[in-house]
């Protein structure tokens, strides 16, 4: 007995409706700008990182479901790990969002078989939920700034910081308190919100 053939990608993508082509070319598009953003903000990327980072956002654009998006994050997060300066750099705001950008996508692909469609809905809900993650790399990323700047011993010997971390997460908690509330009841025609 021989293992069934499986059709060819070029076959498989034909089928695939436009939100899917969608999902997968926001991925690539994800993962294109989480190196973009890791060079800018001045960690070192080799060529082979690049080629290696490439070649598998293409194999995670087919097969979202595999272990290559796990390997694309790994790879993506590669460059800020490389210098102490881009901690403190506005770039990494975009490389924060191009990881969540990568998850997002091929968690949003795999929801079901490649040839159905998603619900827009779900698309939505997923990306203020993806917003509301990215928003807590702001406060994060601020008070790195603050700690590494002069500012920092202007602000009462950096007493301040702590504070202004807590009042930054007590804003985010309110805002995922809203948008959670908001956005996770599922919504059935013909039915009333309760």
């Amino acid at each position: 007995m021989s293992a069934p053939r499986r059709a060819p990608m070029r076959g498989r993508v034909r089928t695939w409706p436009r939100e899917q082509l969608l999902l997968r070319a926001g991925l690539l598009l994800a993962a294109a700008l989480g190196l973009l953003a890791g060079r800018l903000g001045g960690g070192s990327t080799p060529t082979w990182l690049l080629v290696a980072a490439g070649l598998t956002a293409l194999t995670a654009a087919c097969w979202p479901d595999s272990l290559a998006v796990l390997v694309l994050l790994g790879e993506l997060a590669v460059p800020w790990l490389g210098s102490r300066a881009t901690a403190t750099s506005a770039w990494v705001l975009l490389g924060t969002a191009a990881l969540l950008g990568v998850h997002l996508a091929a968690l949003a692909a795999t929801q079901g078989p490649p040839t159905a469609r998603i619900d827009h809905a779900l698309l939505w809900r997923w990306a203020a939920r993806g917003l509301m993650l990215w928003s807590t790399a702001v406060p994060a990323w601020l008070l790195a700034r603050l700690a590494g700047s002069p500012a920092r011993r202007l602000a009462t010997d950096g007493q301040a910081a702590p504070y202004a971390g807590l009042a930054g997460l007590v804003v985010i908690a309110v805002a995922a308190f809203w948008l959670f509330g908001r956005f996770s009841t599922v919504r059935r025609p013909g039915r009333a919100r309760s």
